[in-house]
């Protein structure tokens, strides 16, 4: 289970793609205002993906994991935005190269800004 706050938001648990749920905060006044929406995505090799779309600008953003499965699992939290991340932790490769396209997981991205990659098809380069 993956949840998100805004600021002094209610806390909102994501919901698999493509139902995203929108993130509120009410720092900005009384009312709740939508400051971004959220889903996730479960790919190959357990990686999940959650995406974060964001309307509005939040000083203080949460993120609460919790393995609801009776198989105990470990989580790492891996961020990029246009930038791609080369996986250095050996799971699930030490030199897994991640696409960076939601909600594809190409763990072997090989794409440049003139060139699919053969593997999932999308162009730019891995970082």
């Amino acid at each position: 289970m993956i949840k998100l706050k805004a600021d002094s938001g209610p806390s909102v648990t994501l919901t698999e793609f493509p139902n995203a749920q929108p993130i509120t905060d009410t720092d900005i006044d009384t009312d709740d205002h939508v400051v971004g929406s959220a889903t996730w995505i479960r790919k190959e090799y357990d990686v999940y993906l959650a995406r974060v779309s964001l309307d509005r600008p939040a000083n203080n953003w949460q993120i609460q994991i919790t393995n609801d499965d009776s198989t105990p699992h470990a989580f790492q939290i891996i961020s990029h935005g246009e930038t791609k991340i080369r996986n250095a932790n050996g799971s699930p490769g030490s030199t897994s190269l991640y696409c960076g396209h939601f909600p594809c997981a190409c763990t072997i991205h090989e794409g440049t800004s003139t060139m699919a990659c053969p593997h999932c098809n999308h162009y730019g380069s891995p970082g």
